[in-house]
C-alpha cells in the first residue's frame, strides 16, 4: 500500500502513477521473502538493481542520500536473493525497505536541482550504480536550458516540468513515529526539487526524486544578506562570475566606488559589478554551437600588431602621463587645486580602461590563447616580460589600495624580453603589456588618493573612502566615513563563484581538493597564504607548497624571486595566470582546487598533478621518524 512505503519508494510510486517515465520495481520490506513471480516479471526485461529505501530517505528533513546500498547487474532470482541477503546484513537495526528494480542500461546520470523556478543540472558519465559516490567530476554543470537543443535536453526539460507539476501527489501519509522532525504530510515542493535522471541512447528514466532540504549553497546566506542591504540594488539578471583570479579578497571601499565610476562614464565598464564587496564580471551563456575561431594567422597577426601598439605608443604614453600626474598632485596644496587634478586624472584612466578592454576581456589575447599549444616550462618565461620596468606600478592585486610590488621587491633582474616573441609567447606577452597599462593608469588615481591622505593627515586609511565621498564631503567628517567603512569592510563574507539570475551555481568541474595538475607531483607541508603581501611578509621555507586563494600575473615576479617550487590555487582554469606562470616557471601546480586554503597551515600533502588532486598524508608521515 502506498502510505506504508518509505519516501524514497513513495516518491517514485506516486510519479509512476502519473506517467512519468520510471523503470518498475518491487519493494518488500527487509524482513520480507522475495516475491519470487513479481520479481521474475522484471527479468524477463533484463537485469535488475536491488535498492535500499531507508526510513528517512529522500524526507524533507535530510536526504540521507548514499547512506543506503545498491547491488546492479542481478540477472537472475538467485542474484536478487543473494543481493536482498547482503542489504539485510548491512541494515540489520535500521528501518529499511528493499526496491528491486528493472535496470537502465544508461550512459549518463542527470542530477537535476529545480530551484526558485530555475532547474540546473549536472551531467556525469555514467558508470553502474554508485556513479555520484566515484568522485567523477560532472562533464557539464549549468542551467538545464544551457545545454544543447537537442533530443537529450528535451526530455529532461519534459521529466521536469512533469515532476514539478505533479509534486503534490507524492504527499506521503508517513508515520511520524518515523522521524520526530518529520512533516506527517510533506509532498514535494516542486521549486525545492532535486531528481536524478539515467540517460540511455534514446531515453530518459527518472530514477530518485527527493526534496531539496538545504539551499544550494547555504553558506552564502550571509552573502545575500549583505546584498539584500546594498544600495543601489544590482541587476542579478543572467551569469554573474567572481573576477576571483583578479581580487581574490573583497574590494576596498575605495577601489568599489571607482569600479562604480567607471560604469557611469565608460561604456565598454558595463560587465562589472560590485556584489556585497567583491568584483562580478557579466558573462553571456555558453553557446556550444557558436563558432570558434579558427583563422590562427589573422587573429595571430592583429595580436602582433596591439603587442606593438602597446610597446610602442601606449604604455610610453601612460607612462609619461602618470609622471606628470605625480607632479602635479605633489604640487597641489588645498582641496581645490587636488580635486582638479584627481579629477583629470579620473578622465585619463577612463582612456586607458577603454584601451584595455580592447586587448583584454573578451579581446584579442583571450581569442588567441586557445589557439596556442599548452607549453611546459620555457628558457625565456614571457610571464616575467618586462616587469623589471614596471614594479613600481604592478599592484600586488588589483585594487587601488594595494601596494606595488616595489615596495616589498625593490628592483628585480628582468628577464631579457625578445624583440619580437614567437607565436606561442605572443598571448601571454599581449596580456602582460596590457596588465602593465592598465596598471599604469590605476596608479595616477592611487597618487591622487594618497596625496589626499597626505593632506587630511589621514595616510593609508583614505582607501576606506568612496571616491564620491572624498571628492564632496567635509573634511570634518571623513574620519566618521572611514570609522564606519572600517567596521563593514571588516565583516568580510563569503562569496559564490557563479550566479545565474540571484542564485548561486557550482562551479563546472570542480570537485574538492581536486583541480588542473601542472609538473611533476610534489610533496611537502601546506603553507596558507591569504595574499601576494602575506606570501612576501611570510615567506615560504624550502620545500613548502604555497596554497592560495589566486594569483595574478604579477605573481609570477614573486614567485621566482622567492624560489617557490609548487602552488595550489582556489581559483583559475587551464589559461589562467596562474596555469601560465607555472607551466613557464617549471613549477608543480593544482589549479582551480577547491577547499585547499581551508586545510590547516603545516599539513603535509602531496600535488598529484597526474591525477589532479590535492592527497592529504598519512597523520604519522607528518613527523620525522628516526631511522
Amino acid at each position: 500500500m502506498p502510505r506504508l512505503l518509505h519516501p524514497k519508494a513513495a516518491h517514485l510510486d506516486a510519479l509512476f502513477h502519473t506517467g512519468v517515465q520510471i523503470p518498475p520495481g518491487v519493494v518488500l520490506s527487509l524482513d520480507e521473502p522475495v516475491d519470487i513471480p513479481a520479481v521474475n516479471d522484471l527479468l524477463a526485461c533484463g537485469p535488475v538493481i536491488v535498492r535500499s529505501a531507508l526510513a528517512n530517505e529522500d524526507g524533507p528533513v535530510r536526504s540521507q542520500a548514499g547512506l543506503g546500498q545498491s547491488i546492479a547487474n542481478c540477472m537472475d532470482i538467485q542474484d536478487v536473493v543473494e543481493a536482498v541477503a547482503k542489504l539485510r546484513m548491512h541494515n540489520q537495526a535500521s528501518q529499511c525497505q528493499v526496491l528491486i528494480q528493472q535496470q537502465v542500461a544508461a550512459c549518463e546520470l542527470a542530477v537535476v536541482a529545480c530551484y526558485n523556478g530555475a532547474c540546473f543540472v549536472e551531467l556525469y558519465p555514467h558508470r553502474g550504480s554508485e556513479t555520484l559516490a566515484g568522485a567523477q567530476v560532472p562533464s557539464f554543470s549549468g542551467p538545464l536550458d544551457w545545454l544543447e537543443p537537442d533530443t537529450r535536453r528535451q526530455q529532461l526539460q519534459n521529466i521536469c516540468d512533469h515532476v514539478r507539476r505533479q509534486a503534490h501527489v507524492a504527499g506521503l501519509d508517513l508515520d511520524p513515529g518515523l522521524d520526530p522532525d518529520s512533516d506527517p504530510n510533506p509532498g514535494l515542493n516542486p521549486d525545492h526539487l532535486d531528481l536524478e535522471i539515467a540517460c540511455t541512447q534514446t531515453a530518459c528514466w527518472l530514477v530518485q526524486a527527493r526534496p531539496l532540504t538545504a539551499a544550494l549553497a547555504p553558506d552564502c546566506a550571509p552573502f545575500f544578506a549583505r546584498l539584500a542591504a546594498q544600495s543601489p540594488r544590482p541587476d542579478l539578471g543572467g551569469l554573474l562570475a567572481l573576477d576571483a583570479e583578479h581580487n581574490p579578497e573583497p574590494l576596498s571601499p575605495a577601489h568599489q566606488s571607482l569600479i562604480e565610476w567607471l560604469k557611469q562614464h565608460v561604456a565598454e565598464a558595463q560587465s562589472l559589478e560590485v556584489l556585497a564587496g567583491w568584483l562580478y564580471l557579466r558573462r553571456a551563456p555558453p553557446s556550444p554551437t557558436q563558432p570558434q575561431p579558427t583563422d590562427k594567422n589573422s587573429l595571430l597577426t592583429a595580436a602582433r600588431a596591439a603587442y606593438q601598439r602597446l610597446r610602442t605608443r601606449d604604455i610610453p604614453a601612460a607612462r609619461g602621463q602618470l609622471d606628470r600626474f605625480r607632479d602635479r598632485f605633489l604640487r597641489c596644496h588645498e582641496r581645490t587645486a587636488w580635486r582638479t587634478t584627481l579629477e583629470a586624472a579620473l578622465q585619463a584612466f577612463a582612456t586607458i580602461y577603454r584601451a584595455y578592454i580592447r586587448h583584454n576581456l573578451g579581446g584579442l589575447g583571450r581569442a588567441v590563447q586557445p589557439l596556442l599549444a599548452r607549453s611546459g616550462a620555457t628558457e625565456r618565461p614571457t610571464c616575467l616580460f618586462d616587469r623589471g620596468q614596471t614594479l613600481d606600478v604592478l599592484p600586488l592585486c588589483w585594487d587601488i589600495q594595494s601596494p606595488s610590488l616595489a615596495t616589498y621587491l625593490g628592483t628585480v633582474a628582468s628577464v631579457p624580453a625578445p624583440p619580437e616573441p614567437t607565436d606561442n609567447e605572443l598571448a601571454t606577452a599581449l596580456g602582460e603589456l596590457d596588465d602593465h597599462l592598465f596598471a599604469l593608469g590605476l596608479a595616477m588615481v592611487a597618487c591622487g588618493y594618497r596625496r589626499a591622505g597626505q593632506l587630511f593627515g589621514l595616510g593609508e586609511d583614505i582607501f576606506y573612502l568612496r571616491l564620491e565621498h572624498l571628492l564632496a564631503a567635509p573634511c570634518t567628517e571623513l574620519e566618521a566615513d572611514i570609522t564606519r567603512q572600517k567596521q563593514l569592510y571588516q565583516q568580510v563574507v563569503r562569496a559564490p563563484e557563479f550566479l545565474y539570475h540571484g542564485d548561486p551555481l557550482s562551479l563546472p568541474g570542480r570537485r574538492h581538493l581536486r583541480g588542473m595538475g601542472i609538473g611533476a607531483p610534489f610533496c611537502g607541508r601546506l603553507a596558507i597564504r591569504r595574499s601576494l603581501a602575506d606570501v612576501l611578509q611570510r615567506p615560504l621555507a624550502d620545500g613548502e607548497i604555497l596554497a592560495i586563494p589566486a594569483l595574478t600575473a604579477q605573481a609570477a615576479v614573486v614567485l621566482h624571486q622567492l624560489g617557490v617550487a609548487a602552488v595550489c590555487c582556489e581559483y583559475g582554469g587551464w589559461m589562467s595566470h596562474a596555469a601560465i606562470m607555472s607551466r613557464e616557471l617549471g613549477l608543480s601546480a593544482l589549479v582551480g582546487c577547491r577547499g585547499c586554503c581551508e586545510l590547516d597551515d603545516g599539513l603535509r600533502v602531496e600535488l598529484d598533478t597526474v591525477g589532479g588532486r590535492l592527497r592529504l598524508l598519512a597523520q604519522w608521515e607528518t613527523f620525522d621518524v628516526p631511522a
